[in-house]
């Protein structure tokens, strides 16, 4: 079921660089650790059909997962986590608090096999598809 987005309801593309600013700013310093580290990056896309149509073309396998699934280990708490992985944890449940919060029908796509492109995308009040995308290095 779809939520209403209440946030941000400020001009177009004032609420458009309030939200990328905001997610900018929750994804500062965050990397999904893999065999390699990578940064996320944010970005938004127009219409969903030029996304979600490339999903269906793509020659490598697309899989997906649900959120919570791709946030689990990151939001987790380990017994042999120090000062700044329980921070990470910390900053990466924020991200996914504020993702849930504000993006309707939040997915996330992992493309790829070994050399991985992960996208977790939604969508704004505006029906622009927004997110944030990483790597993964998985042998």
């Amino acid at each position: 079921m779809a939520k209403k987005i209440k946030k941000f309801s400020l001009g177009n593309s004032v609420r458009k660089r309030q939200l990328t600013r905001t997610i900018e700013n929750l994804t500062k310093g965050l990397v999904y650790v893999s065999e390699t580290d990578a940064p996320f990056e944010v970005f938004i896309v127009a219409g969903t059909e030029e996304f979600y149509g490339g999903l269906e073309k793509e020659d490598r396998p697309v899989e997906e997962i649900s959120v919570d699934k791709f946030f689990a280990r990151l939001v987790k708490n380990q017994d042999w986590h120090g000062d700044k992985e329980k921070e990470m944890a910390r900053k990466f449940l924020k991200l996914k608090d504020f993702l849930d919060s504000n993006l309707n029908n939040l997915r996330v796509f992992r493309i790829g096999r070994v050399q991985i492109e992960i996208y977790v995308v939604g969508l704004d009040e505006d029906s622009r598809l927004v997110g944030i995308k990483t790597k993964a290095t998985e042998t």
